[in-house]
């Protein structure tokens, strides 16, 4: 019974093995040995804070666990390599916790696959800031479950799209909808 408390823990040690082990594909000397990851599990077990409640422990495992892990693995990683590992680790743990849709996923890492829609482009025909696919990429993603008809709330608020678009430094200005 006390073996089963303790699956999720075993559950994302076992997901991040896997981002680990695919390093290779990015740069063939990252790789690593089954005995050094043992070794980070045996550290984490034995440097998580104890907790006589157990969902308490098992959190704790998983944050040290986690965090040694990313720790050790990018001091290995070249300086170019480490904000894609943090994605992978952040793209595996979403997934085995259930809180990423594949469909988004895909979205993110391909992009849009549309090239026309049946909306019309709310820039206009003649000196549109927003052409007609990126339009369309606009339209397919109001069709995934977090951004569900995201083109209606765009085409409403158009004008302060437009200057979110030709803004210099977009992340210093208030975006539509916040």
């Amino acid at each position: 019974e006390t073996r089963k408390n303790y699956y999720p823990v075993a559950f994302r040690v076992s997901k991040l093995f896997f981002v680990v082990a695919d390093l290779c594909n990015i740069e063939p000397m990252y790789q690593y040995s089954l005995e050094w990851y043992q070794r980070i599990y045996i550290t984490a077990i034995e440097e998580a804070e104890k907790s006589q409640i157990i969902t308490e422990r098992v959190h704790n495992l998983i944050e040290m666990f986690t965090e040694l892990l990313y720790d050790n693995v990018c001091r290995s990683l070249y300086v170019k390599d480490k904000l894609l590992f943090s994605l992978l680790m952040l793209i595996k743990i979403l997934q085995g916790d259930d809180l990423l849709d594949n469909s988004e996923l895909r979205f993110l890492m391909t992009g849009s696959t549309w090239t026309s829609t049946t909306l019309s482009n709310p820039t206009g025909i003649e000196n549109a800031w927003l052409s007609d696919k990126e339009w369309a990429g606009i339209c397919e993603l109001g069709t995934l479950p977090t951004f569900k008809n995201f083109e209606l709330e765009f085409m409403e608020q158009v004008s302060k799209w437009k200057e979110l678009w030709l803004s210099i430094e977009p992340m210093d200005e208030e975006w539509p909808g916040d």
